[in-house]
């Protein structure tokens, strides 16, 4: 029988999905499981990929930032994602389409100027190595043997390399984030002390003990008469241990439990780990004693405390980690949300609303992003930005006949992609040449 049976099942054990956090720092690891959790897409990607099967084949583009597009099936297919993942949160309010996709367009957005910002600011490449140890990783955490992986990216209408690109792309936006992160979130020694003073009650270890016992089983169909003679062998055992022999030997001689062999050793036990009975007389006991017999679910124990570790405030030096673990995710969130609002406020951005034939020139990303300050460009630079603006707000739509025209070769090219008469990036190359001409 296992000592398991004795105490609450608390521990749970989950999958860590952050795992695409190349090399990243530990202190990122902890802080920001929550906060930068944008890489688990990738694993959830994967096991969302059949239900994209069916995807239309006329796209369009519904926004440009900087030099890139976004297209209406990136956004409707992000939108799937997030409701699916709100579907698992407990308490979270479902949302409306037009508000999925909202959320979808701003997240996207945001991991295109990453991407940019990491290609172009920071130079960042990612070896081909990265990408197969990532989709490894994704594999094997999502048990999806190699074969259904790439019969779900077939069922898709991708391939590999399309897959590939998607990976190396999310990889780079880590790599962007945590580089700001690290360097612009710093926590001074002042300040970790100052939250341990002030926080030194969570810090306080409960009260341990170390824990032995002799058990004799009850099973679940024990009769009233085996529980007797269960009780006389109790009784015995107590009786020998009293007249001094040694708790462990007697714990060899006549325990039932696995633990006998090891003299009857249950380890270090703290508060609310164990059952209720067994929990109120191993605590009442000082170190070095003996208990009477005591009665639970599962049988007849003698306990015995062999040490008692009286509960203390956790070292400054102790804590110091977890601290600035801390600290650092709050300080690092607010450093983040003020620097990508930064970049969205340099980008030139355009969103297309409602009808592909109407362009809108837009100010914002989430209520942040807008045309360049002035104050970082000259008079020249602005002028320039102002006819650019005029110009592109002024083109004429695109009249019906080029819509019908745009989409018929939208919908071959996406056929001759499923059809693998064309190579995924043969697609996406033919598909950003006919949209730019919007």
């Amino acid at each position: 029988m296992s000592n398991k049976r004795y105490f609450k099942n608390t521990s749970l054990f989950a999958v860590n999905h952050n795992f695409l956090f190349h090399k990243a720092s530990s202190r990122l690891k902890i802080s920001f499981r929550g906060f930068l959790k944008t890489l688990s897409f990738l694993s959830f990607l994967i096991l969302a990929l059949p239900m994209f099967a069916n995807a239309k084949a006329f796209d369009r583009v519904i926004a440009k930032i900087n030099d890139s597009i976004v297209t209406l099936s990136e956004v409707e297919d992000r939108a799937k994602l997030i409701r699916l993942e709100r579907r698992g949160q407990e308490g979270v309010k479902l949302l409306t389409n037009k508000e999925y996709n909202k959320q979808a367009l701003d997240l996207i957005l945001e991991e295109k100027l990453l991407i940019q910002e990491g290609k172009k600011t920071l130079n960042i490449t990612v070896s081909e190595t990265n990408v197969e140890d990532a989709i490894k990783e994704i594999k094997t955490a999502n048990r999806v043997p190699d074969d259904v992986f790439l019969a779900m990216l077939e069922k898709e209408g991708m391939n590999l390399k399309g897959y590939k690109k998607k990976i190396r792309e999310q990889i780079i936006i880590s790599k962007v984030r945590n580089h700001h992160l690290r360097n612009s979130a710093r926590i001074s020694e002042k300040k970790i002390k100052q939250y341990y003073k002030k926080n030194r009650k969570d810090f306080l270890t409960p009260s341990k003990i170390h824990v032995r016992h002799i058990l004799f089983i009850f099973g679940e169909s024990i009769s009233e008469t085996s529980k007797e003679l269960k009780r006389e062998k109790a009784e015995e055992a107590l009786k020998k241990i009293r007249s001094g022999m040694s708790f462990k030997k007697a714990a060899k001689k006549y325990s039932e439990d696995v633990s006998a062999s090891s003299g009857g050793d249950l380890g270090v036990l703290e508060r609310g780990k164990m059952l209720k009975e067994f929990e109120e007389a191993a605590f009442r006991l000082k170190q070095g004693q003996v208990s009477p017999i005591v009665e639970t679910p599962y049988g007849l124990h003698i306990i015995k405390v062999d040490k008692v570790i009286p509960k203390k405030y956790r070292t400054y030096k102790e804590v110091k980690p977890e601290i600035e673990n801390t600290l650092f995710g709050k300080v690092a969130q607010k450093q983040y949300i003020r620097w990508i609002g930064e970049l969205k406020k340099d980008a030139f951005l355009e969103v297309y609303l409602d009808s592909p034939k109407k362009k809108i020139l837009s100010k914002k990303i989430s209520q942040t992003a807008r045309l360049p300050r002035k104050s970082e460009l000259n008079n020249r630079k602005n002028r320039a930005l102002k006819k650019q603006k005029t110009k592109m707000s002024s083109k004429s739509s695109v009249n019906d006949s080029d819509a019908e025209a745009l989409k018929k070769r939208l919908q071959y090219i996406k056929i001759l992609k499923k059809r693998n008469i064309i190579s995924e990036e043969e697609y996406e190359k033919r598909k950003r040449d006919l949209l730019k001409n919007l």
